[in-house]
């Protein structure tokens, strides 16, 4: 529906954008189809509050160390306003007292408290939506491989709140094999 020569979802939801008026769009991506609706009625309601909205994105308490550690799930440390200072696929922050062990398994339960998981939702304000869109892709974009990263280099804040259900993103094989799992215990209940 979009054209096929964009090089992210957020250049597709600009697309539709550009034809609206509506004043926030919200760019909900299809690797999380389970994201709760409670996630959405928080963005909306953190936006409504701020006229001067760029971009808010959702985080979650990331607990265990197997998770933290994980390049498939990003992470993103906050300053004390809510406005994300970094987002990473490796941890963030470093706790040099009690490094974390980079070689934790997927059955590694021990839980680190202060991590934070970014979940892939994001609400625009239109107009900084069609303004990030033609910015280059940048340094730490290209190398993350996360394009809220274009963003913070170009100077602009990205608003994070935390909420309280967690999401399961689609990234790899075994997330689709967790995910059309719990859609089809959903579909039995």
């Amino acid at each position: 529906m979009t054209s096929p020569h964009h090089r992210s979802g957020s250049d597709r939801v600009a697309e539709v954008a550009a034809g609206l008026s509506e004043e926030l769009i919200l760019n909900l991506q299809g690797d999380e189809p389970l994201l709760p609706a409670s996630t959405i009625r928080v963005l909306v309601e953190f936006a409504r509050t701020r006229r001067d909205l760029t971009v808010v994105t959702a985080m979650v308490p990331l607990p265990h160390e197997r998770d933290i550690i994980n390049p498939n799930i990003v992470k993103v440390v906050s300053d004390r306003n809510g406005k994300a200072l970094y987002f990473s696929r490796l941890p963030i922050p470093y706790r040099k007292d009690s490094p974390l062990s980079l070689s934790a398994g997927v059955d590694h339960e021990r839980l680190r408290p202060g991590y934070f998981k970014h979940i892939g939702i994001y609400l625009y304000r239109r107009e900084f939506l069609l303004k990030y869109v033609n910015f280059t892709p940048t340094p730490l974009e290209i190398t993350e491989s996360l394009e809220q990263l274009r963003i913070l280099e170009n100077g602009f804040p990205v608003y994070t709140v935390q909420v309280e259900e967690d999401s399961v993103s689609v990234d790899t094989a075994e997330d689709l094999e967790i995910v059309g799992a719990l859609i089809a215990q959903r579909e039995v209940k």
